[in-house]
């Protein structure tokens, strides 16, 4: 089994959590992105929008605002995509929309390697630490691994399956 795609290749792009827009498993901080300056910074101020565009009681100060705000992170998300290149996919949380989100792809390859390299990185990360949890997960019972996520007793007797029921733990 793979990691989840948003730990490899689909970046979110979203306001309102950790003081940064971008997601790609964690909050990525700009710094660690390697986006262009120009980018980074355009970034900001649609942050910024969004929270000016809001009143005290978290509603858009105006009809026009959220349009304005989805058409900025458009824009934005279509930047991203270019820096970072063909290898990931750019999801936006657009205000108002629900899910499935739109997706941005570009179609050549980045035109930021810097960046594009830093999201590599991370993908990779997420792929090492996928298989080691993975692994560190398995319940093992006379040298058959039987994957997936459980909770063990105190006494490591048993081990329980969130679905399914419990079945034999590691000692027994």
């Amino acid at each position: 089994m793979d990691p989840p795609q948003y730990e490899t290749s689909v970046v979110r792009l979203f306001v309102g959590h950790a003081n940064i827009v971008i997601w790609f498993s964690d909050p990525v901080p700009y710094e660690e992105s390697h986006l262009t300056a120009g980018l980074v910074g355009a970034l900001r101020k649609w942050e910024q929008l969004y929270y000016a565009g809001l009143d005290d009681d978290f509603e858009w100060r105006s009809d026009e605002l959220p349009g304005q705000f989805n058409a900025q992170g458009r824009k934005l998300a279509q930047g991203l995509a270019k820096e970072i290149g063909d290898e990931f996919q750019v999801e936006l949380h657009e205000a108002g929309a629900t899910p499935p989100w739109p997706l941005v792809h570009s179609d050549e390859a980045a035109s930021n390697p810097e960046a594009a390299a830093a999201f590599r990185a991370r993908a990779a990360t997420a792929r090492t630490e996928w298989q080691r949890t993975s692994r560190a997960t398995s319940i093992t019972d006379n040298d058959v691994v039987v994957g997936g996520w459980y909770a063990q007793s105190p006494d490591g007797v048993r081990a329980f399956r969130p679905i399914g029921g419990d079945v034999p733990g590691p000692s027994g």
